[in-house]
């Protein structure tokens, strides 16, 4: 509705001074021009400094509304309609307001008496059809609309409000066609384009939602439910970068509408930006404590942060609001398993699959808690639930040949074996190959380029090949990881290889002569892994923080070889470590760096399974919440013979952990001497 008219009363008329008629002027050439926001602030300048002036007044509620600022709007045209009833439209934008505040009685209040002594205009009978479809009385706005289309029978509001009541009625088709007619003749009519946006909503046609709501936008940059279809279209179209972008804009038009606060939400937890993804559900509770979005956020937010006491809190707070929703229910699981209150998680998580027996995340999530209690057997087959049917399920291989799930036959068939995940994973599971080999297959194991001349050291018949490299006339193929599920009875009941990988003889020949004779006791180290992995928060160790809690005598090798700033800033302070992050090309240089040294420590990276799977003595330090291959509370290795685990005592608290490394460093070096 929102028409931009004077009602016939000239502004030169009512302003009363040339400087005053030529600054309104202005504002309402801001207004007409789409500045809404800045004709907003420049009305209550204006009201600031001149008396009540009635028309500009409408022109400011007007202004309002186009803002979403309804509540506003709804004061300034009802303080219109009792003193200048004149200004006969000024009733009908009052009645929209309220119909916007979802108010239909006040509407109805409003317009019983228009709709009496309007004997020719359809518009009061448009928005009491509205207001009657808000109360969900259908024929009532039939009533309406039928005496509308008398008064106006091809007028676009009709039509606008017609489309408004099939979609009331889910009549979408009808919707559609309506909204598709309108937009044939003027394809920038906001209504249609908003309308037609929200028709599209339940088709989930966001490509086509994002497209009408950029065309509103371009017209009404300030537009709040074009901005809020905006931002919706981009999360479900995962550009999240973009709606942030977006999520601001509305937030400068209504910092504190609910609606922004969960758009904006939205945008930080999925970029990344947990604190400020937790600052705006909290002023969104503030608002709304029953919010069950806000309290997702949160949950989100803290977990994500490492507050783990926080989360549960959370989760608790929205189960209590809302019992039964289902992923609460898992997310207080997950929480649980966190906090390595394992029993209770695995409690919550029977309780989910109660209620939803084939919820696979929940199958997932129950596996990792089984596999950090020790029961392998059974927490490697749900380990099988990991994979996601709806994005890519295998990512390092690319054919459309079958996975074999281990109950069909495979002799004399060709099987490829692949990575599925992480280097240390193919370094860890490549033991369970040989587990394959009475089963009369040919087999192609592929690896990734960097651990390629490490693993043509592995005691297997199957052909070792890069990643990427053509093959052919593949039968089955097996995600790497799924081998410890589908062999576990050949290992399970046997003692765990000292050593199942060697260093390449040539490499080994240029390492050894590149550190020369050794003179001390040497200890390589990692303290940090890939920085874009998920909890490389909490596995990771600040490098001076680490070094400033070794003790003096060995000669310290540093494994890593990707850096960052903050450990070149440590190292610099530390010049006697010893660096080869220049030198190391692939893994067959770190082992024969990691065959040289006397002890190994690592904080749970690639380079720990290298060296467990060297047989290297290896001082493993653990995180409060470890992976799940590590186990809880146990210092022996479950994977490597000769490697110990060093675990934190309390979450994020790694003082304990390093006094005892220093401890175990001196105890290693006396028993060489």
């Amino acid at each position: 509705m929102n028409e931009m008219t004077g009602n016939g009363m000239a502004v030169e008329e009512a302003t009363g001074g040339t400087a005053a008629r030529a600054r309104l002027q202005s504002i309402i050439a801001m207004q007409m021009d789409g500045r809404v926001q800045e004709a907003h602030d420049a009305y209550v300048s204006y009201f600031e400094q001149h008396e009540i002036d009635y028309p500009a007044l409408n022109m400011f509620g007007i202004c309002c509304m186009a803002l979403g600022r309804f509540d506003k709007a709804s004061g300034l045209f009802e303080h219109i309609v009792q003193n200048a009833p004149m200004i006969d439209e000024a009733a009908l934008y009052l009645a929209e307001c309220h119909i916007e505040l979802s108010d239909a009685d006040a509407a109805l209040a409003v317009l019983q008496p228009v709709c009496k002594g309007a004997a020719d205009d359809h518009k009061p009978h448009l928005l009491a059809a509205r207001a009657h479809i808000l109360k969900d009385n259908k024929a009532a706005a039939i009533d309406c609309l039928e005496t509308a289309g008398r008064l106006a029978s091809e007028a676009t509001d009709i039509l606008l409000l017609l489309a408004t009541l099939h979609l009331a009625c889910h009549n979408t088709e009808a919707a559609l066609e309506i909204y598709g007619r309108i937009l044939f003749d003027d394809p920038q009519n906001i209504d249609a384009l908003l309308g037609q946006s929200d028709a599209l909503i339940e088709d989930g046609c966001w490509e086509e939602i994002l497209v009408n709501s950029d065309l509103v936008l371009e017209q009404q940059p300030e537009h709040q439910r074009a901005r809020y279809l905006h931002c919706s279209a981009l999360s479900k179209l995962k550009k999240f970068d973009l709606m942030l972008i977006s999520a601001k804009a509305m937030a400068l038009t209504a910092p504190e509408s609910p609606l922004t606060l969960e758009k904006l939400a939205e945008a930080y937890l999925e970029t990344g930006d947990n604190h400020s993804a937790l600052l705006c559900a909290k002023n969104l509770l503030e608002q709304q404590p029953r919010s069950g979005f806000a309290h997702k956020v949160a949950a989100s937010a803290f977990f994500r942060l490492g507050k783990y006491k926080d989360a549960l809190e959370s989760n608790s707070t929205l189960l209590r609001y809302f019992p039964n929703d289902i992923q609460a229910m898992e997310n207080l699981a997950v929480v649980l398993d966190r906090l390595n209150r394992t029993d209770e998680a695995l409690e919550a998580f029977d309780r989910v699959l109660a209620k939803c027996p084939d919820r696979k995340s929940a199958k997932f999530n129950k596996s990792i808690s089984l596999l950090l209690k020790g029961e392998l057997k059974e927490g490697l087959r749900l380990y099988e639930n990991r994979f996601d049917p709806t994005k890519d399920m295998v990512p390092f291989y690319l054919g459309d040949e079958p996975i074999w799930d281990g109950r069909e036959a495979i002799e004399s068939k060709h099987l490829l074996i692949h990575p599925e995940q992480g280097l240390g994973d193919t370094l860890m599971c490549c033991r369970f190959i040989k587990h394959l080999e009475d089963c009369n297959a040919n087999l192609t194991f592929a690896v990734q380029p960097a651990l390629a001349s490490v693993m043509e050291t592995l005691e297997s018949s199957a052909e070792i090949i890069k990643v990427g490299e053509d093959i052919n006339h593949i039968d089955l193929h097996v995600p790497l990881m799924s081998l410890a599920h589908l062999t576990y009875e050949k290992w399970a009941h046997g003692s765990v290889a000292d050593a199942y990988l060697d260093v390449p003889k040539d490499v080994q020949s240029i390492w050894m002569d590149r550190l020369g004779k050794k003179s001390k006791f040497r200890v390589g180290f990692a303290c940090s892994g890939n920085p874009k992995h998920s909890n490389d928060a909490g596995r990771s160790i600040n490098m001076r923080t680490f070094l400033d809690s070794l003790p003096q005598g060995p000669e310290y090798h540093l494994l890593q070889k990707d850096l960052r700033d903050t450990d070149l800033a440590a190292l610099r302070r530390y010049s006697e470590v010893i660096r080869h992050d220049r030198e190391i090309s692939d893994f067959a240089d770190t082992a024969a760096l990691c065959s040289n040294m006397d002890l190994i420590v690592s904080v749970d990276t690639s380079i720990a399974h290298l060296a467990g799977a060297l047989g290297k003595r290896t001082f493993l330090m653990l995180a409060w919440w470890p992976d799940w291959r590590w186990g809880l509370k146990r210092h022996s290795n479950l994977w490597y013979s000769n490697m110990v685990s060093l675990r934190q005592q309390t979450a994020g608290d790694w003082s304990h952990l390093l006094s005892q490394l220093n401890i175990k460093i001196r105890d290693e070096m006396g028993k060489t001497l």
